[in-house]
């Protein structure tokens, strides 16, 4: 079967956190398909913005099987990505797939911590029933390991803690908002009143056990 695909991690938005590796195989595709907040990362190339993630880079994967087709994902392709679907249906198609730097890398870094015992989820794109998540926090608290947590504009995370209110009292909560962009911001929650002032846009929550 031709291989047609190269899946290529944009970071979180960024020329900053955009490797050379990735920069680089843009150049190498008839064109590229992604979000649109990517486009501008690769000027020089034909974009075609996907409204539906999902189903748009699967129909146009189906379809196009003789071009060189670039699919830019965002973060890294290894953590919570669309990369995953396109493994499963298209694995046999695939060049290489160029990794990133994951908002929850740079998030780490931003507060000068590391990750190699912290839990993750994600409630970004998905639709996971909200006990599940419930059950990540309790494992979290009974294993006093740190949570690193990607939400999206349905703000499932704070629609949970407007009605677990303690869990501000278990943890140490911390907003990463436009993590890698001018307008970063990251804040502590100290009141989920705080929210009132807090202006949420591509944004990821860190929970730091207390009383460890």
């Amino acid at each position: 079967m031709n291989k047609n695909i190269y899946i290529i991690s944009a970071g979180c938005g960024s020329k900053d956190y955009l490797t050379l590796r990735a920069f680089e195989t843009a150049k190498k595709v008839d064109f590229l398909i992604g979000a649109e907040r990517f486009k501008d990362l690769f000027p020089d190339k034909k974009y075609i913005i996907l409204n539906n993630l999902i189903k748009d880079t699967i129909n146009i994967l189906e379809n196009e099987k003789e071009k060189i087709v670039g699919v830019v994902v965002s973060g890294d392709a290894g953590f919570f990505s669309l990369a995953k679907i396109i493994y499963k249906k298209f694995k046999n198609r695939i060049i290489e797939v160029i990794p990133g730097i994951s908002s929850m890398q740079l998030g780490m870094a931003r507060m000068f911590k590391t990750y190699e015992s912290i839990e993750f989820f994600s409630l970004h794109g998905r639709n996971i029933p909200i006990e599940n998540f419930e059950k990540k926090i309790d494992k979290c608290l009974q294993q006093k390991k740190d949570l690193y947590v990607l939400d999206d504009k349905n703000k499932q995370f704070f629609e949970l803690l407007s009605r677990s209110k303690e869990i501000l009292s278990l943890f140490d909560i911390y907003i990463l908002n436009n993590l890698g962009l001018p307008d970063e911001t990251i804040y502590k929650l100290k009141t989920i009143n705080d929210l009132n002032n807090i202006k949420l846009e591509l944004y990821s929550i860190y929970l730091e056990v207390r009383n460890k």
